[in-house]
């Protein structure tokens, strides 16, 4: 009799190409947990799967810095500026208002290009 060498068939699951061996621990609020398990549910994900592609490819913004409250200031300085020269506008006619319009509309832009994130 000839003795076989044919492989076995692996059985069960195969083998993921990367182990995942780090454990992560987060605590939510039941209110949390039910928004984290819908959103994951409509994703078609299980809540760990959602939970890592979120982790990896959100992109989180930080709060405002200093010099952006700064321009946003400025913003709502310009507004009260703008609100007046409509005013002038109604009062006066258009043409002179026109001018003032102009100006805060470049200064708008320049501020706008700094508070934009890269």
């Amino acid at each position: 009799m000839e003795t076989q060498n044919t492989k076995r068939k692996s059985r069960g699951r195969p083998k993921l190409d990367r182990k995942k061996e780090r454990r992560l621990a987060l605590r939510l609020s039941s209110a949390e947990y039910l928004i984290v398990s819908e959103k994951a549910q409509e994703a078609g994900l299980k809540i760990s799967s959602y939970l890592r592609r979120a982790a990896l490819f959100s992109k989180i913004y930080s709060g405002l810095s200093i010099p952006q409250m700064q321009l946003i200031r400025q913003l709502a300085g310009m507004a009260n500026n703008i609100n007046q020269v409509a005013k002038l506008c109604h009062q006066e006619g258009i043409l002179s208002g026109l001018t003032y319009f102009e100006n805060y509309r470049k200064a708008l832009d320049e501020i706008l290009q700094k508070l934009k994130r890269p």
